[in-house]
């Protein structure tokens, strides 16, 4: 890391300018050469994507989401009866999902890849926006690409659709007009990325800094920024106040992420695990990010010691939201690997400002090396599900065992389910639990909140077995289930039914009347 660090540090302390490729007038070809390389980008993120399809979960977030979703098809708020810890509108959206999807699980898992494709999308055209090359922006995506290519960033997160709007929120900043409307509309589109995931709130930071960096009607612009992300938190508050479901909002928006702070969370040690499991992963990928990191490190240096220099401002930002998405990652004080969405993203951006050609031209080999490694680990599984694209849906097991549960369960029956959560989705039935996620369960923070607002009871999973219901999903103690008996599911179960624990089991126990 520090060979590579050293000599870009001095490579910037020297004032070396930036190098641009000269912008073609062939406007056309200019066109096709864009149009060539992003199919290049989309066959590349759907041939790594898809590649995990086969697996019915990868990681239970986009479960829990469906399933608390599925609460706005029968007439209720997001949050208003299941609880996920997320802002209503990442819910909205799966719900829209859901049915495009007609209640298959398959279709959704490749919206959620297209959602992450327009990341991507908007990264080439912020990188061209602002270098007018056509080299940068193809290779600034690719590394985010493959820096978001292993099975830890499949699934569909919510940083997925969070990141989605803070892209495009800079793109409209990035804009060379000053008109204030276009701030207006930047906040707005940011405060969307809040309603999906309250954390990226601290990239509010960033975006004041950039607008107070600039020349003209810094004030002013600052102002209609903020008002655009006002309108859409105000707006979501009214409608959840004029529903009197104040405290469900205030929950998931402000309590919980309070209570965050109480987390013991080692951030050199955790982030220390996701690089070792990097360079496991992928060698040139691996350096790529450390290259990158760098460069990004440097522009710093060279900011702060240039200090009376006349530097490119924008140069500037790829490091503010870099450093806004390492407090993303603190904050958030779990370290999954999936908080590391928007640093991996402005990473790669960053690439974009790397000063010299052969500094450039030099990454631009580990990362055509690392995709062809990439590729070639995961190109074999992806045709393969493609040979059986209709038979995918059909071999989940959950869904299996949830074709079964349906001759077992009529209209008013209840199902609680603390693990395996789909069968919930599958049968379109709500948890009796206002807990979805099973891991919640396990969080102190989260269940003391949630507690004292009367949402759960003590022994939650418990009290809730005391109430009969109808099916029981889940590991259970014997005791707690004199009257039940155990449905056998050994038969529909397979090695697809989660990619970390693939001889999981499936645990249903149905009242006996």
């Amino acid at each position: 890391f520090y060979l590579i660090l050293f000599p870009i540090i001095f490579m910037y302390l020297e004032n070396t300018p930036y190098l641009k490729d000269n912008k073609s007038d062939h406007k056309n070809f200019v066109n096709f050469v864009d149009f060539s390389l992003i199919t290049i980008l989309f066959i590349t993120c759907v041939f790594i994507q898809f590649s995990s399809h086969h697996y019915e979960t990868i990681d239970w977030d986009i479960n829990a989401y469906l399933i608390t979703s599925l609460d706005i098809s029968r007439g209720n708020l997001p949050l208003e009866n299941q609880f996920e810890n997320k802002p209503p509108l990442i819910f909205l959206f799966y719900y829209l999902f859901s049915l495009i999807g007609n209640g298959d699980l398959l279709p959704i898992k490749i919206l959620n890849d297209l959602v992450l494709f327009l990341s991507v999308f908007v990264l080439y055209f912020l990188v061209k926006n602002l270098t007018q090359s056509k080299l940068e922006p193809f290779f600034c995506s690719l590394a985010f690409v493959l820096f978001t290519s292993n099975y830890w960033f499949h699934p569909g997160f919510s940083e997925i659709f969070s990141l989605l709007f803070i892209s495009l929120s800079y793109l409209f900043i990035s804009e060379k007009h000053n008109k204030t409307y276009k701030y207006i509309v930047s906040g707005f589109i940011f405060g969307l990325s809040t309603l999906v995931n309250i954390g990226t709130l601290i990239f509010f930071i960033g975006f004041s800094i950039i607008i107070l960096l600039e020349k003209n009607k810094r004030l002013v612009n600052f102002l209609g920024f903020v008002l655009g992300l006002g309108f859409v938190q105000l707006f979501t508050l009214l409608i959840y106040l004029y529903n009197n479901l104040l405290n469900e909002y205030l929950i998931s928006v402000f309590f919980i992420p309070i209570s965050y702070a109480k987390t013991d969370f080692n951030f050199a040690t955790e982030f220390n695990v996701f690089l070792t499991s990097l360079y496991e992963y992928n060698i040139f990928v691996y350096v790529t990010l450390a290259f990158a990191t760098s460069n990004l490190i440097a522009i710093l240096i060279k900011n702060l010691y240039y200090k009376n220099n006349d530097l490119e401002i924008r140069s500037f930002h790829g490091i503010i939201f870099f450093l806004n998405s390492f407090l993303f990652y603190y904050f958030a004080a779990k370290g999954y690997y999936h908080h590391l969405f928007f640093a991996l993203f402005f990473v790669a951006f960053g690439i974009s400002k790397i000063p010299k050609n052969s500094y450039k031209f030099l990454l631009y080999a580990f990362l055509t090396f690392g995709s062809f490694q990439v590729l070639d680990f995961y190109v074999p599984q992806t045709l393969n599900n493609f040979r059986n694209f209709s038979e995918i849906e059909n071999n989940y097991p959950v869904k299996k065992v949830s074709n079964l549960v349906k001759n077992e369960i009529n209209g008013p029956d209840t199902i609680l389910s603390i693990d395996n959560i789909l069968i919930l989705y599958y049968l379109d039935r709500p948890n009796m639990s206002y807990i979805v996620h099973p891991a919640l369960y396990n969080y102190e923070e989260i269940f003391r909140v949630l507690k004292k607002y009367n949402k759960i009871q003590d022994n939650e999973i418990s009290f809730q077995i005391s109430k009969n219901p109808k099916i029981i999903e889940g590991y259970i103690e014997d005791s707690l289930l004199k009257n039940y008996y155990k449905l056998p599911t050994e038969l529909y179960l397979n090695e697809y039914i989660n990619f970390y624990d693939r001889k999981k089991t499936v645990e249903i126990y149905i009242r006996d009347n």
